[in-house]
């Protein structure tokens, strides 16, 4: 690397927080630094024999931001009521209009971080011109009512003027459900969308105003308050007065390498007990003769593995048996929600390389269930074995693989749709088609096959981790965790954390990182850990 390439190294953070300072926005920071890297990387430091390197990378940020407020200036005032503030900054005095431009930011974000009512009150009173009683007629609301918005107003900006800023990172969520659920988009809102997540982490532990969420976010109220109405419909926020507060607990970084650091010492003993008895019993599963019983050895432990981890964890998790609460669309589940592996890893820089191993391939979607009333199949997408081609087993999916199994059992000819329809099947992975004839390449088992292979599940397999492997160390879980868990809690909602020791991929993590599951294939990651029954 050359001298201005350790130079650049050097200073990048401190000029992005210069950028912040200036800009008061996450983009326009990354804009103004990128531009001063950028004139940084035109320079030849070696020839310019530098003595005071500080006080020189400060005056390149001040001449780039100088530049960089005439370049934007005219972009930054197109809102109309910006323009009352920039009357006073004289285009000819570059520093007395970045001074002015500086508390324009400030003032332009605080502002954005009021609540509808209270911003609009500002905006017509402050920048309009608008009298009291004009705002009460347009608002539809008392002039009485005005007054205290703008008094109100008046004290948040004053007070947040004189803030030094911060600059939030957002967290992204792993959440999953346990019980049922009606209205599937309201719970990928709340699995998918990193605002609606960032506003759950906001106010968890405290009730915050709409104000306060803006301003913790850095984030426009008026973006906050689009999300607020499916996160209150849902009641996985609830409001109070003026404050709003998540109604469900996440887990954050130091409750989950608590957690980790036990599961870690726990579960290989149970996982080594669940592969012997899979092992065991894998002829007698065979036997049985469905779809895909000739599947390798090491595909079908990994399915039945999986399997067996998701039944024996959840009959003993008493969680599940609790009474969950109650959601907009008439639906009772658990949100089980915690900040995400790879936040926890880039903020706990001091964490043990097999908790780091652990956070990032133990995890994943577990026990996923797809129908169509005449098929179901249970999935699990476990991190170790992550894959870009992977998709998710939907209904029409399960309903190409019912017509492609009953060819095969039926021997029908296919004809020229099957024929498409083959074809397409074996692109997703879940079947070969050699000479046109098709061979499915999960476990598939008709209703009285499936009965058969759940018998040998329940009656020897976990009966024989039990006697291996025991069962003291879920109470023990529940003993070592009740410390990490807050006391405002509902009781079950505490107990529900408490036991809710489910960690399935955990299992095949385990297996792997010991030996016993052989690594796969590109081709076999697609569908592996599927398990198909017809009801």
């Amino acid at each position: 690397m050359d001298d201005s390439g350790h130079i650049i190294s050097k200073y990048a953070k401190k000029i992005y927080g210069f950028a912040y300072s200036k800009t008061h926005n996450l983009h326009d920071a990354e804009d103004l630094s990128q531009n001063i890297l950028l004139e940084l990387c035109k320079m030849d430091f070696e020839a310019r024999q530098i003595e005071n390197m500080d006080g020189f990378i400060y005056r390149v940020c001040e001449y780039t931001w100088s530049n960089f407020v005439r370049k934007n200036i005219f972009v930054w005032e197109g809102i109309d009521y910006c323009e009352k503030i920039n009357d006073y900054a004289s285009k000819d005095n570059i520093d007395e209009e970045i001074i002015k431009s500086e508390l324009y930011h400030k003032l332009r974000q605080e502002i954005m971080y009021l609540s509808k009512t209270k911003r609009e009150a500002v905006i017509m009173f402050y920048y309009e011109g608008k009298s009291g009683k004009e705002i009460a007629e347009k608002l539809n609301i008392p002039a009485s009512t005005v007054r205290w918005y703008l008094g109100e107003a008046k004290k948040i900006l004053k007070e947040r003027i004189e803030m030094n800023d911060t600059i939030y990172t957002p967290k992204r969520l792993s959440v999953f459900f346990c019980g049922n659920y009606f209205d599937m988009s309201a719970l990928q809102i709340l699995r998918n969308d990193l605002l609606v997540q960032n506003i759950c982490i906001a106010c968890e532990k405290k009730p915050l105003t709409l104000e306060e969420i803006a301003h913790k976010l850095c984030m426009s109220a008026a973006f906050v308050e689009d999300k607020l109405g499916t996160l209150l419909y849902m009641n996985y926020i609830e409001k109070k007065a003026n404050k709003y507060k998540t109604t469900f607990f996440i887990k954050d970084g130091e409750f989950i390498i608590k957690k980790a650091d036990f599961e870690i010492k726990n579960i290989p003993a149970v996982a080594l007990a669940a592969y012997k008895a899979v092992k065991e019993s894998l002829d007698d599963i065979r036997k049985i003769r469905f779809i895909g019983s000739d599947v390798n050895d090491n595909f079908l432990m990994w399915a039945i593995i999986e399997n067996v981890a998701n039944s024996y964890l959840g009959k003993l998790n008493t969680g599940c048996n609790l009474q969950a609460p109650i959601h907009g669309d008439g639906s009772r589940h658990f949100v089980d929600a915690g900040i995400s592996s790879d936040d926890i890893i880039r903020e706990y820089s001091n964490i043990d390389d097999r908790i780091i191993d652990y956070l990032k391939y133990s995890g994943g979607r577990a026990g996923q269930h797809s129908s169509n009333d005449k098929i179901v199949c249970q999935e699990f997408t476990p991190d170790v074995i992550f894959s870009d081609d992977r998709q998710v087993c939907d209904r029409q999916t399960l309903t190409e693989l019912q017509r492609i199994h009953a060819i095969i059992k039926e021997e029908i000819t296919p004809d020229e749709y099957d024929k498409e329809l083959i074809l397409k099947m074996a692109e997703k992975g879940y079947i070969s088609a050699l000479n046109g004839k098709p061979e499915i390449l999960i476990p598939y088992f008709t209703a009285e096959e499936f009965d058969k292979f759940c018998s040998i599940i329940n009656d020897v397999v976990i009966p024989k981790i039990d006697a291996e492997a025991g069962t003291a160390y879920l109470s023990d879980y529940a003993d070592y965790i009740e410390g990490c868990i807050p006391d405002y809690l509902p009781r079950d909602e505490k107990e529900f954390v408490k036991t809710r020791f489910y960690n399935p991929n955990a299992f095949v993590w385990c297996l792997v990182r010991e030996g016993k599951l052989a690594e796969l294939d590109d081709e076999e990651k697609k569908r592996v850990c599927r398990i198909v029954w017809e009801v």
